[in-house]
């Protein structure tokens, strides 16, 4: 069976709204205001991404930590705002490779592949 591999990437301020308003909708603790400034794995916990956040007219960082599954539906959520078209039976996934965001969109394979 033919397969295809959709990889979408989002700046810094993208994967930013995206949390935000799945948050705001799902009434989650929402990242705090700012601008992100790198966006990373945790270090211990391979299961979170952790956001540096430099408050506005302060000099302190704050992070933020979120689950791969909710960066995950946040940035679905997102695409389906900017009418980006995803596949319902996709496997979807998010990956970060040197400080980028991806949504990583498997189509027609098997979710152990």
């Amino acid at each position: 069976m033919p397969r295809e591999n959709r990889v979408i990437t989002f700046n810094h301020q993208e994967v930013y709204t995206a949390i935000f308003s799945l948050c705001s909708q799902k009434k989650l603790p929402k990242p705090p205001a700012g601008t992100v400034s790198t966006i990373y794995e945790h270090q211990e916990d391979t299961g979170l991404i952790v956001m540096d956040i430099k408050e506005p007219h302060v000099e302190t960082i704050k992070k933020a930590e979120y689950s791969y599954d909710l960066v995950a539906a946040a940035l679905m959520l997102f695409c389906r705002g900017l009418g980006i078209p995803l596949p319902k039976a996709a496997l979807k996934f998010v990956r970060i490779s040197n400080g980028e965001v991806s949504l990583n969109v498997k189509i027609g394979c098997d979710k152990d592949e």
